[in-house]
């Protein structure tokens, strides 16, 4: 009996809940219904009364689009009109504009011809002007540098010569040398042999007496030779030296006389550079200046 009730209990509070949904889905299918009525006739009073107010309006609207029509169809007239004028008086424009251009093409052809004809000319004198000049330079340098050349040359066969004529001069002079050491060992030979002589003759008496004159006549020779050839050495050292002092003394006076002369061919280039680039300008810039001033009264005569 104890467990009985509590089954008998979550029954009924079963089938209770049943029941509540089944009540609770039959309201909510009425309520559904009720308002579905409601809603399908004010669907259809309101769409009785949109076609009253579409009919009223389009009515109105006709009425008023009618004048509305007419007073645009004929603004559209009048801007079509005056589109179409416009653009007649833009074509007699163009078509003149044209012709205009045509005309002043063909002028500035011929001025652009007569330009291009006078520039030429002018070019070509002046080329002739600078390859006279260039002619000249080249003239005048090739005689400079033919002059300087053969200076130079001159002065090169000269040195040549004169190293030639010291190396003969030395080669002679030590033949020479070596003729008159062969003559003085000759001489002194044969003094020996008559000294040897006279001093087997003389011994006994004159022995001091003659050892001392052989000593002084040796020591005069061999001074003599010394001195001659310390000073053919000499000699040849002093011409050396003179020799190398004249060709450091021309070298500096070259340099010395053709420094002037140089600085001065330097600075007429820059002149006749300055000059030339003084001329072209200015002939650029009479022609840039006379071709817009003609430009701008063709312009003006065609305005």
């Amino acid at each position: 009996v104890g467990g009985g009730i509590p089954i008998q209990n979550q029954a009924r509070r079963f089938l209770a809940r049943q029941h509540a949904i089944k009540r609770m889905c039959a309201v909510l299918t009425i309520q559904s219904f009720v308002r579905r009525w409601n809603a399908e006739r004010n669907l259809e009073i309101a769409v009785w009364s949109a076609i009253q107010i579409q009919a009223a309006f389009r009515g109105w609207f006709a009425r008023d689009s009618l004048e509305d029509n007419h007073y645009c169809a004929t603004q559209i007239q009048r801007i079509t009109r005056g589109y179409l004028a416009t653009m007649h008086v833009f074509e007699d424009l163009y078509s003149i504009t044209i012709v205009q251009s045509v005309v002043r093409r063909f002028l500035t052809i011929n001025k652009a011809v007569d330009r291009l004809s006078s520039i030429i000319a002018i070019q070509a004198w002046y080329r002739g002007i600078r390859a006279r000049e260039a002619a000249e330079d080249r003239f005048y340098s090739a005689i400079a540098i033919q002059s300087t050349w053969r200076r130079y040359m001159c002065q090169m066969t000269y040195q040549f010569d004169i190293i030639d004529i010291i190396i003969v001069q030395s080669i002679v002079r030590r033949r020479q040398a070596l003729q008159l050491r062969k003559k003085t060992a000759a001489v002194v030979r044969i003094q020996t042999l008559a000294r040897a002589i006279i001093a087997r003759n003389k011994f006994v008496a004159k022995k001091s007496m003659h050892d001392l004159v052989t000593r002084h006549t040796s020591a005069t020779k061999i001074q003599t030779c010394w001195r001659s050839y310390s000073a053919q050495v000499k000699m040849l050292m002093t011409i050396v030296n003179i020799i190398v002092i004249q060709s450091v003394w021309r070298r500096r006076a070259v340099e010395k006389l053709y420094k002037p002369h140089l600085h001065r061919l330097k600075l007429a280039k820059e002149r006749k550079r300055y000059n030339a680039a003084t001329k072209i300008q200015s002939a650029w810039r009479g022609f840039t200046d006379f071709s817009g001033y003609t430009i701008i009264r063709y312009e003006n005569q065609a305005a």
